[in-house]
């Protein structure tokens, strides 16, 4: 019997600390931005509970998570799937407090070129630039490409910089994980450069000097007698 008001008297003081422990006034969840960028990456969320004066207290109240875009993540039990390319808003919401916060999936879905064939004299280099892009065609930053060449000894490339080496075509990759695009490189001679005539410039025909003439001597005026 003793026994037994002992334990009575325990659950009775955990009823009273718990009665008078502080009650949650907010929470969030962290972190408030997920970033993935493949289809099925997971990520973890957090919430933590605050008083009213911001202190963190403890909650046993049940938190329930919701996404605002399934197709483009999930969330169960605070884990973030990741589903398609795009924005959503994950809801966590325990009793009456909610917290959010926002999920950014960026997907690759294709590799662009910004050009389809280029052409080259041997010895001459073009760029051409790449971007990795997501289903909708957005460019999704901070990603780069490899590049290969089918046939070095036609077209060398790196970093994007094709350079001719010998007359032939041949095709230049650019890679992100799975995904590539092809660019056509078509190399010609160059073409030669004239050289310098050595013949020498025909020379000018002197002009002869014509000869002045000389104006004609002037008679002397005649003198008139007087009769």
């Amino acid at each position: 019997m003793k026994k037994l008001s002992i334990v009575v008297l325990m659950l009775g003081l955990a009823a009273l600390l718990f009665a008078c422990a502080p009650k949650p006034a907010s929470m969030t969840v962290s972190p408030a931005t997920v970033d993935l960028d493949s289809k099925g990456a997971t990520a973890p969320l957090q919430v933590q509970f605050a008083d009213k004066n911001g202190a963190p207290v403890q909650a046993k109240t049940p938190v329930t998570w919701t996404s605002s875009n399934a197709e483009v993540a999930t969330v169960q039990d605070g884990t973030v799937t990741a589903v398609g390319s795009g924005e959503a808003t994950v809801t966590a919401t325990a009793g009456e407090l909610t917290a959010t916060a926002t999920v950014r999936v960026a997907i690759p879905a294709a590799v662009k070129l910004a050009e389809a064939e280029v052409t080259l004299g041997v010895g001459q280099s073009k760029t051409v630039g790449a971007k990795v892009v997501d289903a909708n065609g957005m460019e999704l930053a901070g990603k780069s490409v490899t590049w290969t060449s089918a046939n070095a000894a036609v077209a060398e490339v790196a970093d994007g910089k094709i350079t001719g080496k010998t007359e032939g075509s041949t095709t230049v990759t650019a890679t992100f994980g799975t995904l590539t695009a092809t660019v056509k490189v078509v190399v010609k001679k160059a073409e030669a450069t004239p050289k310098p005539s050595t013949t020498p410039p025909p020379k000018k025909p002197k002009l002869e000097k014509k000869p002045v003439p000389t104006p004609p001597a002037k008679k002397p005026a005649l003198k008139k007698h007087p009769h």
